[in-house]
């Protein structure tokens, strides 16, 4: 095969667009230990790519040589593949970038008076010139893929293309907030952001608003050499794409399955399946840990132990989200109200009581028809830290005074010059679900109801292969189910429920277990048994109380919120929703214009 035609196509691999060469750009800049990057595009980088650096140059000698195939100072042996700390190590970025593209390299090494200069073109012989210039490297890359129309056909316009060089430089900016970086398209400056620290970085990327939801990590929990550092965002900050998952394994950024997993997981149930958080976190873990030496695209990793990364991952992110629960508000809002103190999240174990809730709220009762007319107990601060052996997670919602409902779905609380607003369908699927897990984890005996006339339901072939797997969590969880042989629905199944938990008495269970059929069908591939699980025990929780408008008195208002003070995470009901914002005072004056 002809050298010049086997270089075009080693390029593939390495050069899929303007992006890919600006990231094996920039990374050479870091690997020189620049900390000033800037990057200049014309037509997103389809007409040209400039990448200005003040790192340590390169001399006369070793100019010519990086554009030679596999040739590189980053590697020595190979025992060095087993420790990578740089981002590049291959040796192929130069040679590949210059096989469909004309490159001119100017460098100017620290210490040396003059500078040189080497041009080559679409891969053929390189032109070497002096050339005076400040230290550091200047990289220009003119008409990519100019000799491979081929692959330039399938470049897309110049601004989908200058969006992924964007989405490329916020990403690398996030990993090194030591280093400035400045990306400009034509005449605009798309990003220019100081050196400083990860949350000034992180500010200047995305705004203040994003800051100010955000968790920091515990860089100093150090497991076996590995360690997580970095935000996870409040739950309420998440979106339908995982666009925003900025996950890095030692300063470079990875796409890792395995990864957004833990990440999900520690929200344990926080958010919706199908949609994902605002993270920026690094995993730093002994290099002999992870093999990065995976794809020439180098954003694919293999972990030696995946299943210690996966709980480091899923421990740092839940305990940052517990702790930072667990802070009492100066001034914010409630949304952060979680109450757990735990040193790393894990399911609840038994705390020796019997759900309550569904005697409490969940029952028939008059609504008093005026409540700024009721008893003059209304709203009292319960002073009880134990409540039936029940240790308080939150006293904050203790201190709320009830003031009224609104529409049947809405409490009126307020406190110390706030106004706060429960959604009390979310809060009531909070305290069913965080009861639920308390039970089942702890293994609590959960009291079941035997049926007068057991109810029977068809299953599809796909629901009744889910259902069987799910029979032993079913029962666990107080359900008793049985086969009732052939369904209409060709293939399925009839099954029919003898008991069920006490919690869902007098209600029809058949379309809520087809629901967990489909939620264990969904999670069939998983390989934690526990986010199948809280999958199901969600959707039981959302079953077994009521929805839609319900009166409540002031009792029971303030019954329900004694049972919020008293779970872990009591400010998200299971998928994610808020159940309380508060509106200060002041934000009030201010719309009424009174400030």
């Amino acid at each position: 095969m002809d050298s010049v035609l086997a270089s075009k196509i080693a390029a593939g691999e390495v050069v899929e667009r303007p992006a890919s060469v600006v990231k094996e750009l920039i990374e050479n800049s870091l690997d020189a230990g620049a900390t000033e990057v800037n990057i200049f595009l014309t037509e997103g980088g389809i007409k040209s790519i400039k990448v200005v650096d003040n790192g340590q140059g390169l001399s006369k000698v070793d100019l010519p040589l990086a554009f030679e195939r596999h040739a590189t100072s980053k590697l020595s042996s190979v025992e060095d593949l087993e420790g990578i700390q740089t981002m590049g190590f291959r040796g192929e970025a130069l040679p590949s970038i210059a096989s469909i593209s004309k490159v001119t390299l100017k460098s100017r090494q620290v210490g040396s008076e003059l500078g040189v200069s080497i041009r080559v073109d679409g891969g053929g012989r390189p032109v070497i010139l002096d050339a005076g210039l400040p230290e550091g490297t200047i990289v220009q890359v003119n008409d990519i893929f100019f000799n491979t129309p081929a692959r330039q056909k399938f470049l897309r316009t110049p601004s989908t293309e200058f969006g992924r060089v964007l989405e490329l430089i916020r990403r690398t900016a996030l990993s090194r907030p030591d280093v400035r970086f400045r990306l400009s398209n034509g005449s605009s400056t798309a990003i220019d952001t100081p050196s400083g620290t990860l949350s000034e970085r992180v500010r200047d990327i995305f705004g203040s608003e994003v800051l100010e939801d955000l968790v920091e990590l515990d860089p100093s929990r150090i497991t076996e050499g590995a360690s997580l550092s970095g935000f996870v965002a409040r739950p309420e900050r998440c979106y339908p794409t995982g666009k925003n998952l900025f996950t890095y394994v030692n300063g470079r950024f990875v796409r890792d399955k395995s990864i957004t997993r833990a990440v999900s997981l520690g929200y344990a149930g926080m958010i919706d399946r199908g949609r994902y958080p605002f993270v920026v976190i690094d995993l730093k873990i002994p290099g002999g840990e992870v093999d990065v030496n995976v794809h020439p695209a180098k954003t694919e990793v293999r972990f030696r132990r995946p299943s210690f990364i996966f709980d480091i991952i899923k421990g740092g992110v839940g305990l940052a989200l517990a702790r930072a629960g667990a802070k009492k508000r100066e001034g914010g809002d409630f949304s952060d109200l979680s109450g757990a103190t735990r040193e790393a999240y894990s399911p609840p174990v038994t705390r020796g009581y019997a759900p309550r809730f569904g005697s409490s709220v969940h029952v028939a009762s008059e609504v008093a028809s005026n409540w700024a007319e009721a008893e003059s107990t209304q709203g009292a601060v319960l002073p009880e830290i134990m409540d039936g052996g029940k240790a308080i997670q939150e006293p904050l919602f203790l201190e709320l005074q009830v003031i009224g409902q609104l529409w049947g779905e809405f409490i009126l609380a307020e406190t110390k010059g706030s106004l706060c607003i429960i959604d009390q369908h979310a809060a009531a699927e909070r305290i069913r679900f965080e009861e639920l897990k308390a039970a089942f984890y702890g293994r609590e005996q959960v009291r079941s109801q035997y049926l007068l006339v057991p109810e029977r339901f068809e299953t599809t072939p796909e629901e009744r292969d889910a259902l069987v797997r799910a029979v032993p969590t079913l029962t666990g969880l107080g359900f008793e189910i049985t086969s009732f042989g052939a369904s209409l629905k060709e293939g399925g199944e009839t099954f029919i429920v003898k008991a069920l938990p006490e919690l869902l008495a007098g209600r029809s269970v058949g379309k809520l277990l087809r629901e967990v059929a489909e939620e264990t069908a969904n999670y069939g591939g998983s390989t934690s048994v526990n986010e199948a699980l809280d999958a199901v025990l969600m959707r039981i929780a959302c079953h077994s109380v009521i929805r839609g408008s319900r009166a409540l008195n002031p009792e029971e208002a303030r019954a329900l919120l004694r049972d919020m003070s008293e779970i872990d995470f009591s400010a998200h009901c299971p998928h994610g929703r808020p159940v309380m914002r508060e509106f200060t005072r002041e934000e009030l004056e201010t719309v009424f214009k009174r400030r």
